[in-house]
């Protein structure tokens, strides 16, 4: 029987196609890559951690004052009529600087000379006035006492007689009388005397006050011409002036404002920076110049400004100019400890922590930040012998994940 040439063409086709599917599901199964089993680790780098203090820098603007700075006013009223001196000119101590007119305190001075001198003549003229009168009452005194003793060795000599009828009794009773008499003499003028001795006291003594207040008005006249004419206190040199000739000035106004001293650069800073403080490294930089400074004092207190006043003394030779403004430069201690960079840190749960590497894993380790200043923090509570941590910090960094040191 004859073969059905069209189904023997289909039989060979499908053989055909099978053979080919297997053949290319072999292929893909024999070149497919195999999936790795091998952990993932993260590449960090490691930085060293040292040991010291950490430092802040900080400015802040100064000024270049000298220690004496003196307004000198006038201590009372008037017009000028001579300025001595000019702005820049160095003075000595009690060299004059500002003449006022004083004419009015000249005969102020005159009149309070002439009261002097009338109470002081006044004052002569009862003392010898006084003197006649003492000796007077002093006279009439004795002669009253004398006769008061006479009277009584008569009368005692009378009646020794009289006892013996040598006199009568009628004469007897006359020198009794007579005493009697003498007595009230007697006590007359030492009342007199007395009164007199107490009543010139009292009038002497009013004189006495009156010479010393004549005296006491001339000395206050001759303080006000000597005051007329305003003088240096101290040895300096003149800043500024205020007043011109024909200017009338008060009592306390300002006439000319006296430096003198070294010179010290003030500045101000909070009470936190002055706790801190290096003394150290202290500079002013001025006109592109830079000039170290030492440092003097620091006020005890914050001003109304809730900053305290700092002074520091620059070199002798330095020759700044009085008010000159700069810049000071300074140092402020952050902290000591370990120093790391301030990107080693990292905060969790309220904690910093730091991270290490310990047997190819990173580890945690928890610190106490003191400070950080410029990139750098100083922190406590390392473990001893750690001596390098990881930074920069990959963002999923977590403690236990495999990593590699990379350089």
């Amino acid at each position: 029987m004859r073969a059905n040439p069209w189904l023997l063409a289909a039989v060979l086709l499908l053989a055909a196609v099978t053979s080919c599917k297997r053949s290319g599901n072999d292929r893909q199964a024999a070149t497919a890559t195999p999936v790795s089993t091998s952990s993932f680790a993260f590449s960090v780098r490691t930085v060293p951690i040292k040991q010291g203090r950490l430092v802040a820098e900080r400015s802040i603007s100064a000024r270049v004052d000298p220690v004496h700075d003196s307004l000198i006013a006038a201590n009372l009223g008037g017009r000028v009529v001579k300025v001595l001196v000019e702005v820049g000119d160095q003075v000595e101590k009690g060299q004059p600087l500002v003449q006022l007119d004083d004419r009015g305190y000249q005969n102020q001075l005159e009149n309070a000379r002439l009261s002097l001198q009338r109470a002081r003549l006044n004052l002569k003229a009862a003392e010898k006035r006084v003197g006649e009168q003492q000796r007077q009452l002093e006279s009439q005194r004795r002669a009253a006492a004398d006769n008061l003793e006479l009277t009584k060795k008569r009368l005692e000599e009378v009646k020794a007689l009289y006892q013996v009828g040598g006199v009568a009794a009628n004469d007897l009773r006359q020198l009794e009388v007579a005493l009697e008499q003498a007595k009230a003499s007697f006590a007359a003028a030492d009342a007199a005397y007395q009164k007199w001795l107490r009543a010139h006291d009292e009038d002497l003594q009013q004189l006495r006050l009156q010479v010393e207040q004549a005296a006491v008005a001339v000395k206050q006249a001759e303080q006000a011409v000597a005051d007329a004419l305003i003088t240096a206190p101290f040895a300096g040199q003149i800043a500024d002036r205020f007043v011109e000739v024909g200017t009338f000035v008060g009592p306390g106004t300002p006439t000319v404002r006296l430096v003198a001293g070294p010179q010290e650069v003030s500045f101000k800073l909070p009470p936190d920076d002055v706790a801190r403080l290096i003394s150290q490294g202290l500079r002013l930089q001025y006109l592109g110049h830079d000039y170290p400074l030492e440092l003097l004092r620091t006020a005890p207190i914050a001003g109304r400004d809730l900053l305290i006043e700092v002074s520091a003394k620059p070199p002798p030779n330095s020759n700044l100019p009085l008010g000159a403004a700069g810049t000071v430069y300074y140092s402020l201690l952050v902290g000591e400890g370990s120093l790391i960079p301030v990107g080693a840190l990292r905060s969790r749960d309220g904690q910093t922590v730091v991270f290490a590497i310990e047997d190819g894993k990173a580890a945690a380790y928890p610190v106490k930040l003191i400070g950080e200043s410029q990139g750098q923090a100083v922190v406590s509570g390392l473990p001893e012998g750690l001596s390098r941590v990881i930074f920069p910090l990959p963002q999923d960094l977590t403690a236990g994940t495999a990593v590699e040191v990379v350089q």
